[in-house]
């Protein structure tokens, strides 16, 4: 997990150590990140929408992947002040 092996940072080992732990990943697995398709009145979730889809590759890795969280940083960087 993580970024290509230059660019590690301690943003990218948090997110990591969280995304590792089982009731963190339970927790984002419960939240319907797409449920603003179906009401227009709920504000759609980039975030968790993110995280769900790094976890989703995780649980499909292959032994030649890795997970890139960078998408995961990203998004905290843009709707930090929103989530």
């Amino acid at each position: 997990m993580g970024m290509p092996s230059l660019y590690h940072s301690p943003d990218e080992a948090g997110i990591t150590a969280w995304l590792l732990l089982a009731p963190f990943r339970k927790l984002l697995e419960s939240v319907d990140a797409g449920q603003w398709r179906r009401n227009s009145q709920i504000k759609p979730r980039p975030f968790i929408s993110r995280l769900q889809a790094v976890l989703h590759l995780m649980r499909h890795l292959r032994k030649e992947d890795y997970v890139n969280v960078h998408a995961v940083l990203e998004a905290m960087k843009d709707y930090g002040r929103d989530l």
